[in-house]
């Protein structure tokens, strides 16, 4: 009796995870396809400089990709290095025209962030304070 119950048992555990695989497959599959264009990065020397990334060095294996949400004024991101996923998340309360031009701003105790892509083209100036005044600390862009 023990070894029908461990074998009906092991059965449906192997359906569930095979469900399991699945269900993750479909769900990467789609969630890929969510983000359609992976932009290469650029640190730039000058803020003046991230508007047209030229003389910004290239910041090699670190990329990002973008999805506007125009209805509820988020855009989703991610961020990697190489292969490995640095970071993700949403941005809120965005500036959205489309998919290609749009702003987001980040204002905290110390620290403010500012993402835009104009015309497909990405910016970022990221601000950090130790001591009064702000201190600009990075500034980036994607093509």
């Amino acid at each position: 009796m023990l070894e029908v119950w461990w074998k009906v048992t092991e059965e449906l555990n192997m359906k569930k995870f095979t469900l399991l695989i699945f269900l993750l497959t479909i769900s990467i599959t789609s969630f890929g396809g969510l983000f359609d264009n992976k932009l290469q990065f650029y640190m730039c020397p000058k803020e003046s400089l991230i508007y047209s990334c030229d003389k910004c060095q290239i910041e090699k294996g670190s990329f990002g990709e973008f999805k506007v949400d125009k209805s509820t004024s988020t855009v989703m991101f991610i961020y990697y290095d190489g292969n490995k996923i640095i970071g993700s998340g949403t941005y809120d309360n965005c500036k959205v025209i489309d998919e290609k031009n749009w702003t987001c701003s980040y204002s905290g105790l110390s620290q403010n962030s500012h993402q835009r892509m104009i015309n497909g083209s990405y910016s970022s100036t990221f601000e950090y304070q130790t001591q009064k005044p702000w201190l600009k600390d990075s500034f980036s862009c994607g093509k």
